[in-house]
């Protein structure tokens, strides 16, 4: 009985043995150097790769891109103002606006917008009126290309009273896990057939350089009676606030309104501030001061004679408009080395020839833009 118990015990002892050892086979074996990662352990960077994969960002779509765009100019041009005083209701301060708009922007791009439309005073932030920049236009044709993994572009060649025809050009890039406006290129088209042959510099400064330099000092202390001596005869001169001449918008004085400009307290609508879009409506001295002599043009270290010396985002029409002109430009690169020079300002004298004289028929103000 005693043997019968041990061998039955000891059958039972190698069957367990006999398993053990089968089973082992198919246990993971640690290798020298290696970990035996636990089962949960593998779970949870199952959970990881898919978390992963549902965080991987999308390419942009063409809806997405106009979305954007519409948020930007929503951020950047649509606050709530104070009437009378344009106050920023909801922000005091730059800073506090521009992370608003860097959520749907890049920062540059942010800051370039937000620092000139906006100004802080005394711990508030107010808006300067000022004309709005060409947008995409909804039903308009355009390309969008995708440039790279992280950067995306709308392209729309429009045409305009104000502007002519131009190209804008809309970037976008994947920033902090989401796509952002980055970038907007405001580019003028050229048009077969509006290339006419231009007076040379030399040859125009030698026509013109007694007449301007006569007609800028007289603009410089407000000598209105010089100044009207030199209008045309029968077009008069036209005011442009902004580059572009407007046959429409832009205001023409005649050469006997000219006598009376500084004693007239009429106030007249001369178009639209870059920025805001708001209406201009000022007297002529208080447009003299903003839009002509904002500046001491008279001494401008560089003139150019039928040059374009200075470039903003706006179209340069000036020898399509006016019919084989002589344009003097009085232009200062910048003031302020903190800007870079983007607080460069121009004025622009525009003459034509009739009855064998030069008369002045524009004024031109130019400044950077947005």
């Amino acid at each position: 009985m005693y043997y019968r118990k041990k061998i039955w015990s000891l059958s039972i002892f190698l069957i367990i043995v006999f398993l053990f050892t089968a089973c082992s086979k198919f246990i993971p074996q640690k290798k020298e150097g290696e970990d035996i990662k636990n089962p949960i352990d593998i779970s949870e960077e199952l959970k990881e790769d898919q978390k992963e994969n549902k965080e991987q960002k999308k390419d942009l779509t063409r809806e997405e891109a106009i979305a954007i765009e519409n948020e930007f100019f929503y951020r950047v041009l649509n606050l709530d103002t104070m009437p009378g005083t344009n106050e920023v209701v909801d922000f005091n301060s730059k800073e506090e606006l521009l992370n608003y708009v860097m959520e749907v922007a890049g920062k540059d791009l942010a800051t370039l917008f937000v620092d000139n439309i906006y100004e802080e005073q005394a711990g508030k932030l107010y808006l300067i009126p000022k004309g709005a920049p060409p947008r995409f236009l909804v039903g308009s044709p355009y390309e969008f290309n995708k440039i790279d993994e992280d950067s995306y572009v709308i392209i729309q060649d429009e045409e305009n009273e104000m502007y002519g025809p131009y190209r804008l050009t809309i970037e976008f890039k994947y920033i902090d896990g989401k796509w952002k406006m980055t970038d907007r290129i405001f580019e003028e088209r050229i048009i077969e057939g509006n290339n006419e042959e231009i007076i040379d510099s030399k040859t125009a400064k030698t026509i013109i350089s007694d007449i301007a330099n006569k007609l800028i000092y007289a603009l410089s202390v407000k000598d209105a009676d010089s100044i009207a001596k030199y209008v045309h005869p029968k077009k008069g001169v036209r005011f442009t606030p902004y580059t572009n001449v407007s046959l429409e918008d832009d205001l023409v004085f005649s050469k006997e309104e000219m006598k009376t400009f500084f004693e007239n307290k009429n106030i007249y609508k001369w178009g639209y501030y870059d920025g805001s879009g708001e209406e201009i409506n000022l007297t002529p001295s208080e447009y003299y001061d903003i839009f002509v002599y904002s500046k001491d043009f008279i001494n401008a270290p560089e003139i150019g004679y039928n040059e374009v010396l200075s470039m903003g985002n706006m179209l340069e029409n000036q020898f399509d408009v006016y019919d084989n002109p002589i344009i003097v430009e009085y232009y200062f690169s910048g003031f302020n080395p903190e800007y870079e020079g983007l607080d460069w300002q121009s004025l622009r004298l525009v003459f034509e020839q009739y009855e064998g004289n030069w008369n002045l028929v524009g004024i031109i103000h130019n400044q950077w833009t947005i």
